[in-house]
């Protein structure tokens, strides 16, 4: 599953794809080819090189002291841009969300994501879901007022609580409808 780096901000796009000289990062000094400077017409004047990951030291820091000026910017650049905020958003929400049920899956299947079954051999995390040992699951997202998502955050907030279990999608189904899996019990009238 490729995961990229995730950030809340839309990330910079190089001066040039291909540059011709080498610059000196204004913060952390060694040379490196990806770099960015302030947003002026005329590149003869920019003169605050900085590298990628310092450039995104310095936004953060200036986001955390202007934050309603960024998220007017922010929304202003939405509004003008709505087809590409849409992709970003897209792409941000479903890479954290892919990353976020990764961690949860690979703590409750000890690092190596696979049904609890016995007889179940499924590894692939696409049809892996987490499972309430005990039943009431929907009961208990109802309660917490959680959608997937937010209850796969919930479990990490709440470090990992006792009584959830890795299963794959028919396993859970069938211990959800029938109360027992076909794989622990051979039963042909389930």
């Amino acid at each position: 599953m490729l995961l990229s780096n995730i950030s809340n901000m839309p990330t910079l796009a190089p001066i040039t794809d291909k540059p011709t000289e080498t610059k000196t990062c204004k913060i952390c000094g060694p040379e490196l080819h990806i770099m960015f400077g302030p947003y002026k017409e005329d590149k003869s004047q920019r003169k605050h090189w900085r590298c990628l990951k310092c450039m995104r030291g310095v936004r953060k820091k200036y986001y955390a002291s202007n934050p309603k000026r960024e998220q007017k910017r922010a929304k202003d650049w939405m509004d003008a841009h709505p087809a590409r905020a849409k992709e970003i958003n897209h792409t941000t929400y479903r890479n954290r969300r892919a990353k976020i049920r990764t961690a949860v899956l690979n703590h409750y299947s000890g690092n190596n994501p696979r049904c609890a079954c016995l007889g179940c051999s499924v590894t692939e995390e696409i049809f892996l879901v987490i499972d309430h040992i005990n039943g009431g699951g929907t009961k208990h997202r109802k309660e917490l007022k959680k959608s997937s998502i937010s209850f796969w955050e919930w479990l990490i907030d709440n470090n990992y609580p006792k009584g959830y279990r890795v299963l794959c999608h028919n396993c859970n189904f069938a211990y959800g409808l029938y109360g027992k899996c076909p794989h622990q019990v051979p039963d042909e009238n389930l």
